[in-house]
């Protein structure tokens, strides 16, 4: 069981204090329970009594607790969970139901303006927790989520690659250039495809298992979903009917320029969906009304909605992640083919385009992660402090590796006194507030999880920039007379899809316990009409369904790798998979001509 500790300086400070826990063993937390309900809506009725003051910092409840947390070392600001609940009550917003343990401990606060808190102690059933629909939503989607952005990132990454290759091939009118743009181009196409199927069950989860939440953010999330479909992903599937079926029926110069719109198209598809996504991070451009018995977002402003405070750094960080990851693969592929000594051209040529776009994307990531650093510190203070396992108020440590020991609140850790704190306000002595600064039910869960997701996240951005090194070596000439570089170019692309998975765990698993911050918590979200055990066994459903499609992506792959660029260099594949003669135009013919007469002259 956990233990419940009183540090010695809470005692120095409130000599009087009195502190009661209670132990609650068997509680069905799970199931809707009216009668938890019905005292959270008598609770709201009793908090009236510390509204009486004209002004709300006068009320007993809030004042006493406002100088209690003035005599701790807590960010300027902060405030007791009693605060936040008497407020929302004040404001006439209420405060909803959420599930039985939850709303008991409310009902206490409100009606006797005291703060409670509650904790899940180990030791307790797992099945419990999978009684409630709300985590087995959170790992349905996750994972739907996580497996869709196996292919995302390979999907922009990719584009941009077959862009440089097909302006190559357009400059030169090489035979083997257009070889390997066709030859890329496949490979694009099939991980195009999978990207689009396995998104397509992300966004009809919306209205199945997350029907409150669509509910709530119907009308602002409306625009970018919309745009995204009738410009990013129409202008995507247009030019790339054009590069799959036009190659001899359109001119040589509307061909390369179809290259760089479907990579333009799948950037802009992007930007929607992150203008989504950031808008739940930090809303912006919209009031909460009820209508028709239900509270929802209306978008009151497009441009302040579209363009929140976080839209821009988090589609820059996001966007050249994707890049980052194109490259790699394309250094990857490079390095088989001089693995196997064959391809020579080829490979040469993908691993310089890898090279240059990886070290310009990678030196541009630079910034981009910095100013998303400093909106998370902003925007999103909790977050920032299970990043670095911070409970209490002060510079935040940069850590390069440590574990969390939730139970304890201890992190222990190596790394820079107030690193974090230089990188996002430029001096070592910023104070930010710790997880502990804020109510229990606003703190994230899992701190530990999102610990090691940030840090392994950028302890990959370490591997990527290892792996270009060894790439230019490899490029120049350096290690040409060992292999093991070769391997190691060969696998270099998990660096980067690992670091592309973790952070998304960070974003998102850090935002909990809100869906839209500060608005809507996840665990209002849901649809109360998809009990848990359906939701589970559309998870196991959709695990075996996503792995015969992962392994059927794989090996198209690797038979598309295998075959490589030269079999397409006559315009069609040759029978049984063989490379057909190279078309040079007759040089060749007219060479032996040239050497027959030569020999018959003699």
């Amino acid at each position: 069981m956990s233990k419940f500790i009183v540090k010695p300086d809470f005692w120095a400070l409130f000599p009087q204090a009195t502190i009661a826990v209670v132990l609650a063993k068997g509680v069905d937390n799970a199931s809707a329970c009216p009668e938890a309900e019905a005292l959270l809506e008598s609770a709201h009725k009793e908090a009236g009594k510390y509204l009486g003051a004209a002004a709300f910092a006068e009320n007993p409840a809030v004042a006493v607790w406002r100088e209690a947390y003035r005599q701790f070392k807590t960010k300027k600001g902060a405030r007791c969970s009693i605060e936040a609940l008497l407020k929302r009550v004040e404001n006439g917003r209420g405060v909803g139901p959420i599930n039985p343990l939850v709303d008991i401990y409310n009902a206490v606060s409100l009606t006797y303006g005291l703060p409670c808190g509650a904790r899940v102690v180990k030791g307790g059933v797992p099945m419990e927790a999978l009684a409630d629909a709300v985590m087995p939503d959170r790992i349905q989607f996750a994972a739907t989520a996580l497996f869709h952005f196996l292919f995302v990132p390979l999907s922009i990454g990719f584009g941009l690659i077959l862009a440089i290759l097909e302006t190559k091939a357009y400059r030169t009118r090489d035979p083997h250039d257009e070889a390997l743009a066709r030859f890329w181009l496949r490979l694009f196409t099939g991980t195009f495809a999978v990207g689009v199927a396995t998104g397509i069950t992300m966004e009809f989860s919306f209205g199945t298992n997350w029907a409150d939440y669509s509910r709530f953010v119907g009308d602002v999330f409306g625009a970018p979903l919309a745009a995204e479909a009738l410009f990013a992903f129409f202008l995507e599937s247009v030019f790339l009917g054009i590069l799959l079926f036009g190659r001899n029926k359109v001119s040589r110069g509307l061909y390369m320029a179809s290259s760089w719109l479907v990579w333009f198209g799948s950037m802009l598809s992007a930007l929607w969906i992150l203008i989504a996504n950031s808008w739940m991070q930090t809303p912006a451009g919209y009031e909460v009304v009820e209508t028709e018995g239900s509270v929802r977002a209306i978008m009151t402003d497009f441009f302040a909605s579209a363009f929140n405070p976080s839209t821009v750094q988090r589609y820059a960080h996001t966007v050249i992640a994707l890049l980052i990851m194109g490259a790699l693969v394309c250094i990857a592929v490079g390095a088989y083919y001089k693995l196997k000594n064959r391809d020579g051209r080829a490979a040469d040529r993908l691993l310089k385009v890898g090279l240059i776009t990886g070290i310009v994307t990678t030196i541009l990531m630079l910034p981009a992660a910095h100013s998303q650093a400093v909106v998370v510190a902003d925007y999103q203070p909790t977050k920032l402090a299970a990043m670095e396992g911070q409970y209490e108020a002060g510079p935040v440590e940069l850590s390069l590796f440590g574990w969390v020991d939730e139970e304890t609140q201890t992190t222990y850790a190596l790394g820079i006194p107030g690193g974090t704190s230089f990188l996002a306000d430029g001096s070592f002595d910023t104070v930010y507030p710790g997880l502990n600064d804020y109510p229990v039910e606003d703190q994230p869960g899992a701190v530990n999880l999102i610990f090691q997701s940030y840090h392994i996240m950028v302890a990959m951005f370490g591997a990527i920039v290892l792996v270009l090194i060894l790439a230019a070596l490899v490029y120049a000439g350096k290690l040409k007379n060992h292999k093991w570089p070769l391997y190691i170019l060969m696998i270099g692309w998990i660096a980067p899809i690992l670091a592309i998975e973790f952070g998304w765990v960070v974003a998102e698993v850090g935002r909990q316990p809100w869906i839209v911050w500060g608005e809507l918590r996840t665990a209002d979200a849901i649809s109360e009409a998809v009990p848990a055990g359906q939701v589970i066994a559309t998870l196991v459903g959709f695990f075996a369904v996503y792995a015969l499609i992962y392994i059927a992506w794989i090996r198209s792959v690797v038979k598309t790798v295998k075959k490589g660029p030269d079999v397409y260099l006559s315009g069609s594949e040759g029978r049984n998979g063989e490379a057909p003669a190279v078309s040079d135009g007759g040089r060749a013919a007219q060479g032996s001509a040239d050497a027959a007469k030569e020999v018959g002259t003699r």
